[in-house]
């Protein structure tokens, strides 16, 4: 049951996450159409959420492939690429 609810707040968390990137993401695009300049503060802080992000996306598969015993193959589908580029990135 414990797992249950870890599971259902992950799923949350990451739709949050998900939904607040593709937020920022449409802001940026918008202001660099309209020509507002960037500044290197901003270059940085977009570095560290990717890093971040493929942190998070690494754990991911990982306890995909220990915990729940997803293959390679599964895992690239899901990735868009082939399970050769899957665990060649992550295995």
């Amino acid at each position: 049951m414990a797992a249950t609810k870890t599971r259902k707040s992950m799923r949350h968390t990451i739709k949050g996450a998900a939904s607040m990137v593709r937020s920022v993401t449409r802001r940026i695009e918008n202001e660099a159409a309209e020509g507002d300049g960037w500044e290197l503060p901003e270059l940085v802080e977009l570095v560290e959420l990717r890093d971040a992000a493929d942190l998070a996306l690494a754990a991911g598969v990982a306890s995909l492939r220990g915990t729940h015993g997803y293959s390679w193959a599964q895992i690239g589908a899901e990735l868009g690429c082939s399970r050769q580029a899957a665990q060649q990135r992550f295995g």
